[in-house]
């Protein structure tokens, strides 16, 4: 599926590779086409195992997004150390009103590079998660401070994937739910067809989970068509 750059209405996207201009069917906005999807540069893992509740489920790993984690982790280390060791040659000589001045440059110096350290250290260790089990799908990250709470959604809610593009102009794949929302992987690309190729992932992983039965195993019909 495709977000309309215009009035957000999430359809199906224009075929992909094919050199076809598409409209919205909402607004008649024409829609980006879709870049064949391509796992190229991406080390991504699928794990299948159990819960905590014992329920069968997949897991789609993201790596991070490691090149932004190490320049705001040399920038953050690089502003707090150079405050801070300013401020501590600043209190040897500081008297009177000026007392206060070593403390005002530690309190910046960890003020506005401690956060940037965390989330540098956060990017380069986290990495986002899709969990798909037979009746919910989550998408978490982990395992150090996750930016939010895990979005859990029902698997029957789930109506399909698109790509959007965040304040930084990268590609981040989404889930869309039936009533219009679109749920985030916490994942930024640079090329929007590895964003692609996530969202078909997702989607398999999807359907693979709607045509299995918790006590048979794969329906029949889906045996046929993998045979």
């Amino acid at each position: 599926m495709v977000v309309c750059p215009a009035c957000r209405e999430a359809q199906d996207a224009p075929p992909a590779g094919v050199e076809l201009d598409v409209s919205c069917s909402s607004c008649g906005e024409r829609l980006p086409r879709t870049p064949e999807a391509t796992l190229r540069g991406l080390s991504v893992q699928v794990r299948d195992g159990l819960s905590r509740e014992g329920r069968a489920q997949t897991v789609l790993v993201l790596p991070p997004s490691r090149e932004v984690a190490v320049f705001q982790l040399v920038v953050g280390a690089a502003w707090t150390l150079g405050l801070l060791c300013l401020a501590y040659a600043a209190a040897g000589s500081a008297v009177g009103a000026f007392a206060l001045f070593p403390l005002l440059l530690a309190a910046l110096g960890l003020g506005f590079g401690g956060p940037l350290v965390v989330r540098g250290a956060r990017g380069l260790v986290n990495a986002p998660r899709v969990v798909v089990t037979r009746d919910t799908l989550v998408v978490t990250e982990g395992p150090l401070l996750p930016r939010g709470a895990p979005e859990r959604m029902l698997l029957s809610d789930v109506v399909g994937t698109a790509v959007e593009r965040d304040a930084l102009v990268r590609f981040v794949p989404c889930i869309v739910l039936r009533d219009g929302r679109t749920v985030a992987i916490p994942r930024t690309f640079e090329r929007k067809a590895n964003a692609v190729w996530v969202c078909e992932r997702v989607d398999a992983l999807v359907a693979e989970a709607r045509t299995t039965s918790p006590y048979r195993g794969a329906l029949p019909a889906a045996r046929e068509e993998k045979e």
